[in-house]
């Protein structure tokens, strides 16, 4: 296996498709398939299964791209110390995200604060526990993460098992997020979904749902008369809610803390007739004394889940700077 055929297996991983893979890697469609195809002559299984709706990972092939992610993770990093040697004075600052927009606005705003220069970030987009063990193997100096009502004790012993402190920054109800391709999105009159509207249409989540708190929906009320859509990736969530009727199922927060810039078609709507809530939280290790960055990160994370910091704000403190 070589370095290329792990970064070719990653972005097929991570966009769901061969050919928005081959474009992003700037090769050939058949080169691709050709190198993905090797692969699986070498190892002897089969990594993804091709479908009408594109690529999916097989079994063998969530366990191999598991690996690989903690590779190109350590890859990441020895390149990242390769660069620090040749620039000792570029500050450096990792977060692991559940996949909150806001933590890429406000590392936007730090570039610009900083120059990048002078700071170099690294964003790392995961899903239930993996950002988690990304601070707890110190890959990461801070992460955001989400931790569902169902399932609390379980998830706040896993982190103090790791040694994390979770510091929790925002309570709220579940709701839906739509797009232009469900019927949903157009009903201006409308405040809330229930359960029952839900049925006709497929829900798309990550793949890795499939054994967590909401693995399944009748927790929730609502009956599933489609099959899911699973992915591993944002991107295909998004290009699903674009695409599609499916809907997602996320924490409902209120509107001064949408990223409209990078959501513009796109509709958050809560859902009533259900238990659940989750919890948005930042964590980092035990006792860790956070650097310069990271404590001004947090200082901004936190005035936005108290509503004290909006998009504007630092949209307008970016054009300052």
């Amino acid at each position: 296996m070589t370095l290329e055929q792990i970064k070719y297996v990653l972005e097929v991983e991570s966009t769901g498709s061969i050919n928005r893979a081959a474009a992003k890697l700037f090769v050939t469609q058949s080169a691709l398939s050709m190198a993905i195809k090797n692969l699986e002559d070498e190892l002897g299984y089969q990594i993804f299964l091709r479908t009408n709706r594109g690529v999916i990972p097989t079994p063998s092939g969530k366990s191999l791209i598991a690996y690989l992610h903690a590779i190109n993770i350590q890859l990441d990093h020895i390149n990242k110390l390769s660069y620090q040697g040749d620039h000792p004075s570029v500050k450096t600052f990792v977060i692991a995200t559940d996949g909150f927009t806001c933590c890429s606005m406000i590392c936007g705003y730090l570039l610009k604060k900083y120059g990048s220069k002078n700071l170099q970030v690294e964003i790392y987009s995961s899903y239930g526990d993996q950002s988690r063990i990304l601070v707890a193997e110190r890959f990461a100096e801070v992460g955001l993460t989400r931790v569902w009502s169902c399932n609390q004790q379980i998830e706040l012993r896993q982190m103090r098992t790791l040694g994390i402190a979770f510091h929790p920054l925002y309570k709220g109800e579940l709701a839906i997020k739509v797009g232009p391709g469900n019927p949903l999105f157009y009903d201006k009159n409308l405040e809330y979904v229930t359960p029952e509207m839900l049925s006709e249409f497929p829900r798309v989540k990550y793949d890795c749902e499939e054994r967590g708190p909401l693995a399944s929906l009748t927790s929730l009320g609502i009956r599933e008369t489609k099959a899911p859509i699973l992915t591993s990736s944002r991107a295909v969530i998004n290009d699903m809610l674009a695409y599609s009727d499916a809907y997602y199922i996320e924490t409902a927060l209120p509107e001064n803390m949408f990223c409209k810039r990078a959501t513009p078609e796109r509709r958050v709507i809560p859902l009533r007739g259900s238990s659940v809530t989750s919890t948005i939280g930042w964590i980092a290790l035990k006792d860790y004394r956070l650097g310069d960055i990271a404590s001004e990160f947090i200082d901004m994370v936190e005035r936005w889940f108290n509503g004290e910091l909006s998009e504007m704000n630092i949209i307008a403190a970016d054009n300052y700077h």
